[in-house]
C-alpha cells in the first residue's frame, strides 16, 4: 500500500519490508554546496559555544554583584562615624608605637639570629633522636605507631600544627 505510492519505495530485507523516500525525485546535490554548508554548521556552533560560554560568564558576574552589598546597604551596616571613630583609635595607638621604636644593632640582630638558628639546629637534632628511638621502640611494639604515641603521650608538631622554620 504504501509501496504503491511514487514517492516511497518497498525494499525487503528478509521478512521485513524498508519504506525508504524515492531520491530520484530530488535534484542532485552539489559536492561543494554541501561541503559549504557543514563548514557553516561547523561555524556557526563554534560561534553558539562562544556565546554560550559568554553568557556563562556574564552569569557569574552578575551573580557576584548581585550577592554582594550595594554603598547604601554598606553605609547603614557601617556607620561613618563609627568607622572613623575606631580609625582614629587605631591611629592614636600607632602613634606611640612609631616613635618609641628603638633599632636595634647589626651587632644585636646577628646574635639573636645565631640564637634563633642554634635553637632550630637543636631542634631538628632532638626531633631526628626522638623520631629513632620511637621507630626503635615500634619494632617490636604489637600495635601501630599512632597508637603508640597514644599511649605514651606524644603529640608530634604535625598534630599540633607546629611548621619547623627553615
Amino acid at each position: 500500500m504504501l509501496g504503491s505510492t511514487s514517492c516511497l519505495k518497498e525494499k525487503l530485507y528478509g521478512k521485513q519490508k524498508v519504506y525508504v523516500a524515492d531520491q530520484s525525485r530530488f535534484p542532485a546535490v552539489d559536492e561543494q554546496a554541501l561541503k559549504a554548508l557543514e563548514q557553516r554548521v561547523a561555524e556557526l556552533t563554534e560561534s553558539v559555544d562562544g556565546q554560550k560560554q559568554a553568557v556563562q560568564q556574564a552569569e557569574a558576574a552578575l551573580k557576584a554583584i548581585s550577592s554582594t552589598l550595594t554603598t547604601k546597604e554598606l553605609e547603614a551596616y557601617f556607620p561613618d562615624a563609627q568607622l572613623r571613630q575606631q580609625n582614629e583609635a587605631m591611629e592614636s595607638r600607632l602613634v606611640p608605637l612609631k616613635t618609641q621604636q628603638s633599632p636595634i644593632s647589626k651587632e644585636e640582630r646577628q646574635r639573636l639570629e645565631r640564637r634563633r638558628s642554634e635553637a632550630v639546629l637543636q631542634w631538628r637534632r632532638r626531633k631526628r633522636i626522638a623520631r629513632e628511638v620511637l621507630d626503635a621502640i615500634l619494632e617490636g611494639y604489637p600495635k601501630s605507631k599512632k597508637e603508640l604515641y597514644e599511649d605514651i603521650g606524644i603529640e608530634t608538631d604535625e598534630d599540633l600544627g607546629v611548621k619547623m622554620p627553615q
